[in-house]
């Protein structure tokens, strides 16, 4: 008999003999197929969380010194508020913020006016444009107090977009005539 004669509805197949040789080995490369398999699986995974935390890493690192020079350009603007209180004397300085806005004037501070000239100069706006060479945009928002004792409160906001998020970092500082 052949051993693809039909004998009815089963087919014969030549018996396969292995030796216990050639059944090892030939589990062995089944295993080995598997454990290279598995190995780049896990490679794989190594390299994508090692690349993930790199750039979480870099995201971090961009974040954090964007807000150290947005605190910085905050604080500069603080100050040089106080320097032209000083500079013009209280009456002057609340004077000119009244003559802008009795309540609350906001003012966008893309540069710092360098003369007391420019200070008096300068009049309430909103705030779109940003810091010559920079990401950043900052504003600072007086709220008046005419009750005595006359106070100021200045709420500087710098503020920046990075990616489809905006941040921002406030500080505040209360001027009178007594400082």
């Amino acid at each position: 008999m052949s051993y693809l004669e039909d004998t009815g509805t089963q087919f014969q197949f030549p018996p396969v003999e292995l030796s216990m040789k050639q059944a090892l080995h030939h589990s062995k490369r089944g295993s080995t197929l598997i454990e290279v398999i598995i190995a780049i699986a896990v490679i794989s995974i190594a390299l994508v969380a090692i690349v993930a935390s790199s750039v979480m890493v870099v995201r971090n690192q961009r974040y954090s010194t964007a807000q150290h020079q947005a605190t910085a350009y905050t604080q500069e603007s603080l100050e040089w508020l106080r320097k032209m209180r000083d500079t013009v004397g209280w009456e002057t300085f609340f004077a000119d913020l009244q003559a802008d806005n009795p309540v609350a004037p906001t003012y966008c501070l893309d540069t710092l006016p360098a003369t007391t000239a420019a200070f008096e100069n300068l009049s309430s706006s909103s705030c779109a444009t940003v810091i010559t060479g920079t990401i950043f945009t900052r504003s600072v928002q007086i709220t008046l107090s005419a009750s005595a004792p006359q106070t100021a409160t200045a709420i500087s906001t710098t503020s920046w977009e990075d990616g489809e998020k905006t941040f921002q970092v406030q500080a505040t500082l209360v001027l009178t005539d007594q400082e």
